[in-house]
């Protein structure tokens, strides 16, 4: 809403790689898309497509003259695009997508505050992912932990019932 209000007011937000059906889509929070796109993938064939696949940003001053505009995410007022990969690894994983009435709208400026800011999310994202990880490992070795203390409780309670009966064979010799 921060980004929105003050720098992009017009459409800004994040598409998404969903790695389980392979498609783009846009996230839920992607501000000025009309209702209808929220919940329809996003085509490979379009700027935002492009993106992902090159890995390279795209800064477009007129999207009148970009034909692969219209295959993405098209807002009839749009005029200016600027599309930055999200990457993880060198992978891609979406991209920040904002786009103005205006011709021309995007400067340099634009371009190295949104290349910072998707290494900012990627790296919430990283950390996120490392941190459910843990949690996984932690569950793990939780199970490992209660497993292997049930193991040496047998364990000794074999050894005291050797040692209590030990006696009666030295005796019986």
């Amino acid at each position: 809403r921060m980004i929105t209000n003050r720098l992009y007011p017009d459409v800004f937000g994040f598409v998404m790689v969903d790695w389980e059906s392979g498609v783009l889509r846009p996230h839920p929070s992607f501000f000025g898309l009309p209702p209808a796109y929220l919940n329809r993938p996003v085509m490979y064939e379009s700027v935002i497509g492009l993106v992902v696949q090159t890995g390279e940003p795209s800064v477009i001053a007129d999207v009148r003259q970009e034909p692969l505009y219209g295959a993405g995410i098209p807002v009839d007022t749009t005029r200016s695009v600027i599309t930055v990969p999200m990457q993880i690894k060198g992978t891609v994983v979406g991209v920040i997508n904002a786009e103005s009435p205006r011709l021309n709208a995007f400067t340099e400026k634009d371009l190295h505050f949104l290349v910072t800011l998707a290494g900012q999310v990627t790296a919430v994202m990283e950390r996120a992912k490392l941190y459910e990880g843990l949690l996984d490992q932690k569950e793990s070795l939780e199970v490992t932990v209660v497993q292997r203390t049930t193991e040496l409780q047998v364990e000794r309670d074999q050894n005291a019932v050797i040692l209590e009966s030990a006696g009666e064979g030295v005796i019986l010799t």
